[in-house]
């Protein structure tokens, strides 16, 4: 017998929170004076990752970290600050 899986669908809780990894992504962008492209020369990383990541897409938890390797943040410290 084999298990069937709901398919994930994301609720408003998890938009938000997508929303505001976006939000701290852009705002450290802008703060720092980087347009999208000269953000992912500097760390090695596609301009349309930096777009879905701005735009509030589903992103990856190694994209999250990679994320949070550029902000030069702690990955549970963004989520603590998201979740408040």
């Amino acid at each position: 017998m084999t298990k069937k899986y709901r398919k994930y669908s994301p609720d408003a809780v998890d938009l938000q929170r997508r929303e505001q990894i976006g939000s701290l992504l852009k705002e450290y962008r802008i703060d720092n004076l980087m347009s999208r492209d000269e953000l992912a020369e500097e760390y090695a990383i596609s301009r349309s990752l930096i777009e879905r990541v701005e735009a509030g897409k589903n992103i990856t938890l190694q994209t999250y970290f990679r994320i949070c390797d550029i902000l030069m943040a702690d990955p549970v410290k963004i989520m603590d600050v998201i979740n408040d």
